[in-house]
């Protein structure tokens, strides 16, 4: 059995302008919250307002920008706990001192938002397999339905194991990633709030 791969931050010192132009994502509350834990400054509130300003980053990147209710896209949510577990892969870019790829396998409840994740390096049925049945072992309720994308790690051997599980595994449609919405829009904040403060790992 393949074990998981872990990640930490790097907690290393940076000049302070770009170090706020990379963290230029976070609100200033929460980016308080990262240069404290992350690089040992204390700035107030008000103080990394007027960084940000000072430098004209105080808008927030078009992606987060609001939108207009009639181009949001409806949300939605399941009933009960295990009615539907969204499960999904992530690849990592590269990270520095490390030669092999990584993958992000992340399962999140429809219901709950109850996650779990883990970082292998292989993407193929067999650690797809082993992931989510941790997962089950895992959560607090029982799983009644699988949804993915139709990525090779998820084909028939996948398929025929959850099966005899006696739990429903559904594809969605092609190119819509929105169906998967809650566990690709918890891949985002990983990136943003995580793996873009790894040294030597871009975003992808």
């Amino acid at each position: 059995m393949e074990p998981p791969v872990i990640l930490r931050p790097r907690n290393e010192p940076h000049d302070l302008d770009s170090t706020f132009a990379a963290l230029q994502h976070f609100e200033p509350h929460k980016l308080g919250m990262n240069l404290t834990r992350y690089h040992q400054l204390e700035i107030s509130v008000s103080g990394i307002w007027r960084v940000l300003r000072r430098h004209n980053l105080n808008r927030l990147p078009r992606s987060q920008r609001h939108k207009p209710h009639k181009q949001r896209w409806k949300l939605y949510e399941k009933p009960r706990p295990g009615h539907c577990l969204q499960d999904d892969v992530k690849f990592i870019s590269p990270i520095a001192d490390h030669r092999k790829r990584l993958y992000q396998y992340t399962a999140i409840d429809d219901c709950t938002r109850l996650r779990e994740l883990r970082i292998y390096e292989r993407l193929n049925q067999e650690t797809a397999i082993q992931f989510i049945d941790l997962v089950f072992d895992r959560l607090p309720f029982k799983v009644e339905t699988v949804q993915t994308d139709n990525g090779g790690e998820f084909q028939s051997s996948f398929h025929w194991h959850l099966r005899d599980r006696g739990i429903r595994h559904v594809y969605i449609k092609p190119l819509t990633p929105r169906l998967n919405g809650k566990v690709e829009r918890s891949h985002r904040i990983d990136d943003e709030e995580f793996y873009r403060l790894l040294e030597g790992c871009g975003r992808r």
